[in-house]
């Protein structure tokens, strides 16, 4: 008979030989400890030859542990538009953590993009862990209508005029509230204080519009006698 011995190969602990074999024997499983980073392929009776699952004891054998590089297994991302249009290429070969990308899809009309979710409406979501396939989904939201103030100046009359909020786009000018300066008369609105007369401003700002006050025309008649 004879006696059968394992070596770790690289790897660590013990196993104990076998004795008192002869013939063809079924190599039992592997008690050793794999280096880090690697598992166990099988084994062989050679440090790195082919792999054997039993030996034929005519003599005294080792067997030597192989051992292969532990398979990193990868998974795909994909992205649904969610209301959105237009496409994204999958991201795939992950794993671990994984950083979301810029948004690549078309918002829909009025809406802008708010991030993305691991389900159609919930949580926004920056990374995500790729330990199995996953879908994100592109979280849209209203987009904020940025609406501005109209002020009114006197501009040398008198009194009061409330202004204008929530505008935005073209506003079309209310009618003077203020009191003329003595002998002068309402002619309109200008951008400026001696500017040109508007009767429309674009609200893409905040803006104050100016009275401008015109001289009250004298009427002049003629007297005639008759003889």
């Amino acid at each position: 008979t004879y006696t059968l011995t394992f070596d770790a190969n690289g790897g660590s602990g013990t196993m104990t030989p076998k004795a008192d074999l002869t013939g063809e024997y079924t190599l039992p499983a592997n008690e050793f400890t794999a280096p880090s980073g690697k598992q166990f392929k099988g084994w062989s009776l050679t440090a790195d030859g082919a792999i054997i699952n039993k030996v034929d004891m005519t003599e005294n054998k080792t067997v030597y542990a192989i051992w292969e590089d532990i398979p990193v297994v990868t998974y795909t991302l994909t992205f649904d538009a969610n209301g959105g249009t237009g496409s994204m290429t999958a991201k795939t070969g992950l794993t671990g953590e994984y950083t979301l990308p810029a948004n690549e899809f078309t918002a829909p009309s009025g809406k802008q993009f708010k991030g993305w979710s691991l389900t159609a409406n919930g949580e926004i979501v920056t990374k995500v862990d790729m330990t199995e396939n996953r879908t994100v989904y592109a979280i849209w939201e209203e987009i904020p209508v940025t609406t501005y103030t109209l002020t009114f100046d006197a501009n040398g009359g008198s009194g009061s005029m409330t202004a204008k909020t929530g505008l935005t786009g073209e506003y079309t000018l209310p009618a003077n509230e203020f009191t003329a300066p003595s002998g002068k008369q309402f002619k309109g609105w200008s951008l400026t204080a001696n500017g040109e007369i508007v009767t429309k401003v674009d609200m893409t700002e905040n803006r104050t519009v100016y009275a401008i006050w015109e001289e009250i025309p004298v009427t002049t008649y003629t007297l005639t006698f008759d003889a």
